[in-house]
């Protein structure tokens, strides 16, 4: 169990919420500084198969005596790990990292930068150029060499873990060597296999990991930056049978333009360790003699081409009447922008030099919200953006992505008749689907949606888990809910004041806990299942969105499933 929000570590960070991204044997936090007030991540070392939390505690216990030594060693793992991450310096590495012991086990912390996954920039763009791929990654080899020299490495480079930030920048975050050395100990590799960038020996607890195996998960990086697709997996690789996949998607003149760029990501890419090129200093080296240099006769702005084929579903082009333009694509107008300064990258989600807000944008949805609410923005905001649907009933679909200073951002979709509504009634839109939409952004009394026939496309690119919900307190609904808005959230120990018995629709309710209230509202058949359900007698657990009304948040339950009664 993870710790409650409020909970104060060290006598100076304070939990503000649980993170998604934790893994098998961590819990991430957002948490907040008490001396400055500054944003900080917080992990937990809670290696779940051998320590428990009880309900409303803040310390662990092991699971048993075996459980104990081993929550010791790993333990000893990532206390090394982290105090040695504290004596890098290099600006592609976090600098302010705090460790420190608490609640029988302990705790590394940075402060929260502002900025966006190279994963999350990728699902927006598709692609990059070879330059731009490369420009990403020389400052995370050089991060990477500096941790091998120190006795480090780092276990799980990915997408996920490079961080874009504003400067244009990039920070590496989420080593893994300890977790890696626990993982073996307990043969739960498989927890942290990343199928496209995770080495072949990082597959079984005999084989020796370190510097190799992170010049693999570089070189899979770039891949992955250029080609924009999933890579096939090192154990993929292993047959005899036939040619090497890896190496035919490298070779794939069309997407990397440098044959020696070609023939060095090869040899990082060895299946056999002992075969690959074997330091982070060896990959940067050779990429760099290997690349063409920028020059100052170089574009400013680099356009990033949009294949008309994204995915195994075909875009969906929303229209009133015929049109000769049914077969194409609308999401080629979104163009993607790669933003080239002094030979630094970063990402400008854009469709034209007048930046994300002129256009039709391809952009995350933090970034959509932003747009439409700056007051300096007179135009209609057209945007073309990819999430996760946590709710679909009816004529309404909620999707949302993880950007923003939560982690997570929020949007409503609504479309009363036609294809997508169709696809709702039908089952093809459910939470887990995952989502392109392109159109254009209103509001209804502040709630910002994409409504009606401002909706222009829609693709299904694939199905994944709903997101988890984020864990808060009643008075953050009550005097921040407004962040939330659209986010699917958790509340639990609520109750229904007065006296109702059976809930009505079009009508307003008040939650409470502990004496703080929220509203609660219960819209119409054709937005929700709870008209002429009953009133929860019990205290129960709110897992649905939040709402607005010009400028009030409210709970909006969708589903009679949003809310749980506690035994």
């Amino acid at each position: 169990m993870d710790l409650a929000p409020l909970t104060v570590l060290n006598g100076m960070y304070t939990v503000r919420r649980t993170l998604e991204d934790s893994s098998p044997f961590d819990f991430k936090y957002l948490g907040e500084r008490s001396d400055d007030g500054q944003e900080v991540i917080i992990r937990e070392f809670f290696p779940s198969p051998l320590i428990r939390r009880k309900s409303g505690k803040t310390s662990v216990s092991a699971k048993g005596t075996n459980q104990q030594a081993a929550f010791d060693d790993g333990l000893d793992y990532f206390a090394k790990e982290s105090r040695a991450l504290r004596q890098l310096s290099h600006q592609a590495l976090p600098q302010d990292y705090d460790v420190f012991e608490a609640n029988g086990t302990m705790y590394r912390v940075r402060n929260q930068h502002p900025s966006m996954s190279l994963a999350e920039g990728l699902r927006s763009k598709g692609t990059l150029p070879e330059k731009a791929a490369l420009t990403i990654m020389m400052p995370v080899l050089e991060a990477l060499h500096e941790a091998h020299e120190a006795g480090l490495y780092h276990g799980g480079i990915s997408p996920d873990t490079i961080r874009l930030l504003p400067d244009g920048n990039v920070l590496v975050t989420g080593f893994r060597g300890a977790y890696l050395q626990l993982a073996r100990d307990l043969d739960v590799l498989d927890d942290f296999i990343h199928p496209s960038t995770s080495a072949i020996e990082q597959y079984t607890p005999r084989a020796e990991q370190g510097p190799a195996t992170d010049v693999y998960a570089a070189a899979a990086t770039i891949c992955m930056m250029v080609t924009g697709t999933e890579l096939p997996t090192a154990k993929d690789r292993l047959s005899d049978d036939q040619a090497d996949p890896m190496e035919l998607l490298v070779q794939d003149a069309d997407a990397f333009t440098s044959p020696e760029v070609r023939d060095v990501l090869l040899d990082a890419l060895r299946v056999d360790p002992s075969k690959r090129l074997q330091s982070a200093h060896d990959l940067h080296t050779t990429l760099e003699q290997a690349s063409e240099r920028y020059d100052s006769e170089d574009d400013a702005y680099v356009v990033v081409p949009v294949e008309d084929d994204q995915g195994p579903a075909e875009a969906n082009v929303i229209s009133e009447g015929p049109s000769d333009d049914q077969g194409t694509n609308p999401l080629l107008i979104a163009i993607p922008v790669l933003l080239l300064i002094g030979g630094v990258v970063w990402f400008m989600m854009s469709g034209s030099s007048g930046g994300p807000c002129e256009g039709f944008a391809t952009t995350s949805i933090n970034q959509a919200r932003t747009c439409y609410t700056d007051a300096e923005n007179d135009g209609p905001v057209e945007v073309t953006l990819s999430g996760t649907v946590t709710r679909a009933y009816s004529d309404y679909v909620r999707l949302q992505d993880e950007s923003g200073d939560i982690g997570a951002s929020g949007l409503v979709v609504r479309r009363t008749t036609g294809p997508f509504h169709d696809a709702i009634g039908a089952g093809d839109i459910t939470p887990g689907t995952q989502l392109q939409v392109a159109g254009t952004l209103s509001d209804f009394n502040g709630l910002i949606q994409i409504n009606e026939q401002d909706l222009d496309s829609y693709e299904i690119t694939g199905e994944t888990d709903v997101p988890e919900p984020l864990s808060i307190d009643l008075p953050t609904v009550a005097s921040e809910g407004l962040a939330y808005e659209s986010v699917l959230i958790r509340v639990d120990s609520l109750q229904i004041q007065g006296d109702a018995t059976t809930f009505e629709e079009q009508s307003d309710y008040v939650v409470e806990r502990d004496g703080r209230t929220a509203a609660f509202r219960v819209q119409r058949p054709s937005e929700t299942e709870l008209p002429g359900t009953a009133v929860p007698q019990a205290p129960f657990t709110y897992e649905g969105v939040v709402g607005q009304f010009s400028g009030e948040p409210q709970l909006i339950p969708i589903r009679t499933s949003d809310l749980q009664v506690q035994e």
